[in-house]
């Protein structure tokens, strides 16, 4: 409030800098956590009502010399490091004008607004991305002067060696480039002289010149990005690289490819998400240990785990870190539909951009989405690379009624040739088909609704049969999205729900993947009625609502019918070309930037319910360690932990068990799935509010029978995993009620060789 009161408007200091003054005033309100007040500051007036409150007889202007005596004494310590940190010059008695306009608010913390053009958004990006870097260092540096006795600080600020602090403080060099180089060695010898080899080695210097700030790398599946993003790194002199993945499952991906003995074996390889923290293997013993996080050579971690250092106070020093690492932004393509985090993830980049030559930060993608890369993240510069895959392809497009869930749907038809994917745009439909076909075929299921455990056990046994040379222990894989980025899996056959270019391409990506098939290789597309006519009904809601890309997949699909040959056989290069030009199409372009704002309008929406303002508790008691707990506001969504009974399906029967599912782990689901995605009919949460209390005594939750609003009370402590909600009751548990289970109840199925998941008994209903 001072700054504004008594701003020199004339100043022409690099501080004087409009620009600059709206940064520092930002840094200098946020650099701490807002404290919980009874009245909340959100204007200057309030600040200033209590100041002179606190000054008793005296006026503004009474505080003019010590405001000039603490600004020559800054100034006096700075001339020792650069005549440029300088602070500008300030009024001696406060701006009238601005005395008597009081009323202007302070500043946001996260900013964005809602806008017709992409322009719009990008100027917010680069404000926020400011706003970030400033904040962090200010905070970084008053937490490294703090940790300091007075005497230590005061030999710092005597023999002028305070920059020492910012040299500890960041990296230090490591071994990390002998290890790549031995690396890419190997692969040398291993071919030596090969077109793959030396096409590589040409897209990683075009990315490692020193004129591309941020680079994007557009590679085709199996072209080695992998190996071209090392040798990135090695020309760039990498002494940390931050690997950021959109999903957990594409960070155990690369988890396996670096730490096997064709890349990285001796180097410190990390993984660090929500449920996995490890460093050179999944071993109890290789568990990182807490406080130790991101200390790895090459740490692989998700987005959210980043998004951390810009959205929250106690990790923002983190942001130091990522600006001095390299990183990697591995099939960034996914952040573009997801609430939020497409806005914080151009942050991010624009963070990087800022650093100029030395951003050492690469976009690595098979489909890169050229309109958002260039609108977007302003880079206009993308490397290619072309496909080594010399296979061909045959596209098929097969229409199918959605609601008819027998042979005749592609998605649930069973399937005799061995090595076949089929991948739906749902988890439902994939454990649908699963159970429908669990005892005609050998067939192993993935999607996003299992336990962490059995999660962690079915990708290891789809990356064991699947990857090249694989096992081949299973002959059918029906999956969710979550297979098509960045797995190295293939098949020789494929069926999947049509879906955007993005995702349709990285599909595309697993069939053949290493081009060692002689025969032509068969991609079907399942197509609705709703998807080809742009219908918001239907199977074609979930584009719509949740990818924010209906019009754009309809235009996908009419561009592929215009470019493909009469005999629908290509090549994977003539497809990517076909992508290439989808984006070059102005009628094309136009219905993509048409869903692209409607998806950064509804982030905008999410950052300001989900993304709250830094606040401290001073006297709230820290939380116990052990207890696992859910983040009051997350950008993926409301959720909570679960318990859900057992359900047994085979040989066409399905019946409960007496057991639970998630005795020993935690496991979350969508708040909106357990309350019926609205419809109060189909809420579980009603039926453990009114039976729960009879039916298990716990008094962690502090539910009685006299508890009002019980619902609302069990999803408050449903955030522990020790108080999960109840999706569903084992039939023993029922009994003490004498209650029939909900009709709607969500419980965990296991089939014959395999969990199916969380999964609602009215799913289940007519399944044969």
């Amino acid at each position: 409030m001072l700054h504004y009161l008594f701003d020199d408007e004339k100043d022409t200091s690099i501080v004087g800098n409009k620009a600059n003054k709206k940064l520092i005033k930002h840094t200098i309100y946020w650099h701490h956590a807002k404290p919980i007040r009874k009245e909340e500051f959100t204007k200057y007036e309030i600040i200033y009502n209590k100041l002179i409150s606190s000054l008793k007889d005296k006026s503004i202007n009474s505080l003019s010399p010590t405001i000039h005596g603490l600004l020559t004494s800054i100034n006096a310590l700075a001339a020792g490091y650069d005549s440029e940190l300088k602070t500008g010059n300030v009024l001696k008695q406060v701006d009238e004008d601005n005395l008597n306009d009081l009323r202007v608010f302070l500043p946001d913390y996260k900013s964005y607004g809602l806008s017709e053009n992409i322009e719009g958004y990008q100027s917010d990006v680069k404000n926020n991305a400011k706003n970030n870097i400033v904040r962090s260092v200010v905070v970084s540096a008053d937490r490294l002067v703090s940790a300091l006795s007075a005497e230590a600080l005061n030999s710092h600020i005597e023999q002028n060696t305070l920059p020492e602090l910012i040299t500890e403080a960041l990296l230090t060099e490591r071994s990390l480039l002998t290890k790549i180089k031995e690396c890419l060695q190997g692969f040398e010898k291993k071919h030596p002289d090969s077109k793959r080899n030396q096409q590589q080695q040409i897209a990683a210097e075009k990315l490692s010149d020193e004129e591309v700030s941020v680079g994007v790398l557009n590679g085709p599946a199996g072209c080695g990005k992998t190996k071209i993003t090392l040798e990135w790194a090695l020309n760039t002199h990498a002494r940390k690289i931050i690997w950021i993945c959109p999903r957990v499952q594409i960070c155990q991906g690369l988890f396996n490819d670096l730490t096997s003995n064709e890349y990285l074996p001796n180097a410190q390889i990390e993984i660090c998400t929500g449920e996995f923290k490890f460093t050179n293997s999944y071993r109890d013993e290789d568990k990182t240990p807490e406080g130790q996080e991101f200390s790895g050579d090459i740490v692989l971690t998700t987005i959210d785990q980043v998004i951390n250092t810009i959205t929250t106070h106690t990790k923002v020093t983190g942001l130091v870190q990522y600006m001095n690492a390299h990183i990697v932004f591995d099939e960034y393509h996914e952040y573009i539909p997801m609430d939020g985090f497409n806005l914080l993830f151009a942050e991010l980049v624009a963070c990087k951009q800022l650093q100029n030559k030395k951003a050492n930060a690469l976009l690595v993608s098979a489909t890169p989405n050229f309109h958002f890369v260039n609108k977007l993240l302003a880079i206009n510069d993308i490397v290619d690379i072309e496909s080594f895959n010399q296979s061909q392809y045959k596209i098929e497009f097969v229409d199918f009624d959605e609601k008819i869930e027998d042979d005749s749907n592609p998605l649930y038809a069973p399937q005799a040739e061995n090595n076949t994917f089929v991948i739906s745009n749902t988890a439902i439909t994939a454990q649908k088909s699963f159970i429908k076909n669990q005892d005609k075929e050998n067939s192993i299921l993935i999607h996003s609704k299992f336990k962490p455990s059995d999660r962690k056990e079915l990708f290891n046994k789809v990356f064991a049969a699947f990857k090249q040379q694989g096992s081949r222990n299973y002959d059918v894989l029906r999956s969710g999205p979550i297979v098509q980025a960045s797995l190295n899996i293939s098949c020789d056959k494929m069926i999947t729900e049509f879906t955007n270019a993005e995702n349709w391409l990285q599909r595309l990506g697993r069939l053949d993947r290493f081009g060692e098939n002689q025969q032509q290789n068969v991609y079907v597309s399942a197509m609705s009625e709703h998807v080809k006519n742009g219908k918001v009904l239907g199977n074609a809601k979930f584009l719509h609502s949740s990818l924010y890309c209906l019009q754009s997949t309809k235009a996908w699909y009419e561009f592929l019918q215009a470019k493909l040959p009469d005999n629908k056989i290509v090549s994977i290069a003539t497809l990517y070309q076909i992508y290439q030009d989808f984006y070059e199409d102005e009628n094309s372009l136009s219905v993509i930037e048409q869903d692209l704002i409607m998806a950064l309008k509804e982030s905008v929406k999410a950052i300001e319910q989900k993304i709250v303002d830094p606040i401290s508790f001073p006297n709230k008691p820290k939380p116990v360690k052990g207890g696992v707990k859910i983040k009051n506001n997350s950008l993926r969504g409301n959720s909570r932990f679960v318990q859900l009974a057992i359900i047994n399906i085979e040989n066409g029967k399905q019946e409960v068990s007496n057991e639970y599912a998630c005795d020993n782990e935690p496991f979350t689901l969508s708040v909106s799935e357990m309350m019926g995605y609205g419809d109060s009919e189909k809420s579980v949460l009603d039926f453990m509010a009114k039976k729960h209390h009879n039916i298990i005594e716990d008094k962690n939750y502090g539910v009685k029978a006299t508890t009002k609003y019980k619902d609302r009370a069990y999803l408050k402590k449903a955030k522990e995993a020790e108080t999960p909600i109840y999706l569903s009751y084992t039939p023993e548990d029922l009994k003490q009620v004498e209650a029939e289970a909900h009709t709607y109840a969500i419980y965990y199925a296991v089939g014959k060789n395999q969990p199916i998941g969380a999964i609602s008994t009215y799913q289940l209903k007519n399944i044969d």
